[in-house]
């Protein structure tokens, strides 16, 4: 009859790790199923994101006073002037005090209703 330490030896020798093959093939080959990756990545992840920031610099250059916008905080206001010379917008965001912002054009995450 075994006792426990023996069949804790047979165990670890059940366990021990083949002996090493050489390598066999060319190692460009392994490499071969990640080549469909490549063009999937570009059209799920890459392609969409420079499409929406293509869209979004053409909304940001057809600006014009009187458009109503959200900034990328989240502040809704009015467009009153564009200067794209110094890359500014000025804003006003409360009509009854008047009060307006100057933002850099690049803040402007969207148009919510254009100006006709």
């Amino acid at each position: 009859m075994l006792g426990p330490l023996d069949l804790v030896m047979l165990f670890a020798q059940a366990q021990a790790a083949p002996a090493p093959q050489a390598p066999s093939g060319n190692p460009l080959v392994n490499l071969l199923p990640l080549l469909p990756m490549l063009p999937i990545f570009y059209l799920v992840l890459i392609r969409p994101q420079q499409q929406a920031a293509k869209k979004l610099r053409a909304t940001v250059d057809a600006l014009k006073p009187r458009d109503k916008v959200i900034t990328n905080m989240g502040l809704y206001g009015t467009v009153v002037s564009i200067d794209k010379a110094a890359d500014k917008v000025v804003l006003r965001v409360d009509d009854d005090n008047k009060m307006r912002l100057t933002f850099s054009r690049g803040s402007i995450a969207r148009v919510v209703e254009a100006a006709e």
